[in-house]
């Protein structure tokens, strides 16, 4: 298939999770509460399931971005999920909310026996384009990362 068929097609087969996770050839797989929950069925116990906790979408050019909280402890482990993930934004003036989000999420999950996955982007107003891909800027927002127990 070629134009716009075939962009169509793949769109369609990449955003079904049992294709998704064959196609990739993935060990462990972390998505959205919607995603796991489609793929849960043909994959718990197969496959680690990772359950992203917070969703940030892209619809907005936000200087300072704040995830919204889309899932929780208690939905991975309904779904035998093996660790719950979250996004962090270092640079953000609300990473104060992120890390109180964090920490709480964190300490539910390691209660629960879940492992917790933890990405850090180094994003926010006081940085430019360059200074969010710059050396310095990840190596110290990885720092941040050392923070939560």
């Amino acid at each position: 298939m070629r134009g716009v068929m075939a962009a169509r097609q793949t769109t369609t087969d990449a955003a079904r999770p049992p294709v998704r996770l064959y196609l990739a050839g993935c060990n462990g797989y972390a998505a959205l509460l919607g995603f796991i929950e489609a793929a849960v069925s043909d994959y718990a116990g197969d496959i680690p399931l990772i359950l992203k906790c917070n969703n940030h979408d892209v619809l907005h050019d936000e200087k300072d971005p704040l995830s919204a909280v889309t899932a929780s402890v208690g939905d991975a482990l309904r779904l035998g999920c093996v660790a719950v993930g979250f996004t962090i934004y270092p640079g953000s003036s609300h990473a104060g909310a992120m890390y109180e989000q964090l920490r709480g999420l964190s300490a539910e999950a390691k209660a629960a026996g879940l492992a917790v996955v933890v990405w850090s982007y180094p994003r926010g107003s006081d940085l430019s384009k360059d200074g969010e891909t710059a050396i310095v800027p990840p190596a110290n927002f990885c720092d941040v990362r050392s923070l939560f127990p």
